[in-house]
């Protein structure tokens, strides 16, 4: 809760009822994915810099254990050359 506003946050998403509230958030998670590696969670950092200075209780970091290091590698209307 961020001033008693239910918010829901991962690492690609923020979740409010406050349009002014989500607004902020999703800027500063944003900035803040911008200065972690790409396989690093910007969460810790998010909360560190910005949401210790909210007046926020029931505080629960989930962790989504999916692998942000997988590529897929698409040829479209890929011509064979070998044939």
């Amino acid at each position: 809760m961020i001033a008693d506003q239910k918010v829901v946050i991962n690492n690609n998403s923020v979740k409010v009822g406050s349009p002014s509230l989500q607004i902020e958030l999703v800027k500063r998670l944003i900035e803040c994915k911008s200065k972690v590696r790409y396989n690093e969670s910007a969460l810790p950092l998010f909360f560190n810099k910005y949401l210790r200075h909210y007046p926020i209780s029931e505080v629960e970091f989930i962790e989504n254990k999916t692998s942000n290091s997988f590529v897929v590698s698409e040829n479209w209307d890929a011509v064979n050359m070998a044939a």
